[in-house]
């Protein structure tokens, strides 16, 4: 079973700029379970409560926009296994009968 399919529909990847202001801003949305900066790029996973990650994308990308942030990219990514620990380290669980939303 594939671990990272559980999660699939919750990772969200942005570049945003100033980029240090705009995961501050993130991390205290409550969609966020997680924002990390990965190269260029803010990679987020996102509470299992969320909705899927095209929908919230879209509707981060217009906040943060309207914060003043210049936005480049918003959208949905492939979970890693990065994702897959921080899942499992904030106390979810990951078994065969998870599935996507």
């Amino acid at each position: 079973y594939d671990l990272m399919a559980s999660l699939k529909g919750r990772i969200l990847e942005i570049d945003a700029q100033p980029m240090d202001k705009a995961l501050n801003t993130l991390v205290k949305m409550p969609e966020v379970a997680s924002a990390t900066q990965m190269g260029n790029r803010i990679h987020i996973l996102l509470d299992p409560r969320a909705p899927v990650a095209d929908k919230v994308a879209l509707q981060f990308s217009k906040e943060l926009k309207g914060q003043g942030f210049s936005v480049i990219m918003s959208e949905s990514a492939d979970p890693n296994l990065e994702d897959v620990f921080v899942a499992l380290m904030h106390g979810e669980t990951i078994n065969k009968s998870s599935k996507p939303q």
